[in-house]
């Protein structure tokens, strides 16, 4: 019921899949996801909940900061190398569209 409310290109989803289809990381590139996504999540409710005193600005470079310390631009050269390679076969966002 959600895909036939929300599967629509007038409301694109926001990745270049559904997460089901997203591919594994290997195990130790998915501890550097796993580490880093409360501790990012965590910035973003921070900068709700301080008002001025935190702004979005600040959270993003403490994100960015905080996803290069921990090892994120391995995460991002996996998914870049796996996207190049499987772009063609996988099921990606415009076929979830043409198989509604």
């Amino acid at each position: 019921m959600a895909n036939e409310a929300y599967l629509t290109p007038e409301r694109p989803i926001a990745d270049i899949t559904n997460p089901e289809h997203m591919p594994t990381l290997p195990q130790d590139l998915q501890m550097i996801s796993t580490n880093t996504d409360k501790v990012i999540n965590d910035l973003w409710i921070k900068v709700i909940v301080s008002g001025p005193s935190y702004t979005p600005e600040q959270a993003m470079a403490e994100a960015k900061s905080t996803w290069d310390q921990a090892g994120g631009k391995q995460v991002d050269d996996w998914y870049a190398k796996w996207y190049a390679e499987n772009k063609d076969t996988a099921l990606l966002k415009d076929k979830l569209y043409q198989f509604k």
